[in-house]
């Protein structure tokens, strides 16, 4: 008699699934992950670094993404229309405007939209970027600054959800007094290597955000960031 495993079974079904349920078994992966690897350190235990392999690996596979990249980033860099002007556009509005309304989450501030945030999300520059390095898109027309600014401020390791099934991240700013310490770090897809990722201002990442494991390590002290994230969905 032949035992299948977790992951045999799961993939078995994954084309039977409708939105809710894939939704709903992503989101549970996704909440044990965060059970297992918190901070983006792999567990010592072997028990929980298997299980935490065996997640990551089901989690790049149940989308169907045929085009997601082994490390689990698919661009990363400073595109043409990203100029120094945007930049600083991008900038003035996230700490001016954006910044007093945004509401306190765990372990940052989030604001949604504002003028040029909105524009750049429907913007035909950054959907043709997304759609060379990932598949034809559809931008959801969310677009959302986080303020990272306090000692211990940070994002646990998780997947994103349908919305941001592509997302791109769009660094603005990382100030620090001394050592920049923090960190974004992404997992491959078979969950076995993480790689810890530091952004200049301006410099984009784009990555299948709901299939492969990421998140922020935590701030020192006199350390600040912001960022922009801008989600879209395949089509089809």
């Amino acid at each position: 008699m032949v035992i299948e495993s977790f992951s045999e079974s799961i993939l078995k079904i994954k084309d039977k699934l409708n939105s809710k349920e894939l939704a709903l078994l992503r989101g549970s992966l996704s909440m044990a992950i965060q059970e297992i690897c918190p901070n983006g350190v792999l567990p010592k235990n072997n028990e929980e670094l298997s299980l935490f392999k065996e997640y990551a690996y089901l989690i790049s596979r149940i989308q169907n993404h045929n085009k997601i990249s082994e490390t689990g980033v698919n661009y990363f860099g400073r595109p043409s229309f990203m100029t120094d002007k945007l930049l600083n556009q991008l900038i003035n509005e996230a700490k001016n405007e954006v910044r007093p309304r945004a509401i306190k989450q765990i372990g940052h501030y989030l604001g949604l939209g504002g003028t040029i945030a909105d524009r750049i999300a429907l913007s035909n520059e950054l959907n043709e970027l997304v759609t060379t390095y990932t598949t034809q898109s559809t931008p959801t027309g969310i677009a959302s600054y986080l303020f990272y600014e306090k000692v211990g401020d940070g994002l646990a390791a998780h997947v994103d959800t349908t919305s941001f099934s592509i997302n791109v991240n769009i660094n603005l700013w990382h100030e620090a007094v001394g050592n920049k310490n923090s960190f974004l770090y992404v997992f491959d897809i078979n969950g076995k290597k993480m790689r810890k990722y530091y952004f200049k201002p301006g410099e984009i990442m784009i990555t299948y955000g709901d299939s492969i494991v990421h998140g922020r390590s935590q701030l020192s002290v006199n350390e600040s960031i912001g960022i922009l994230t801008i989600g879209f969905t395949p089509r089809g």
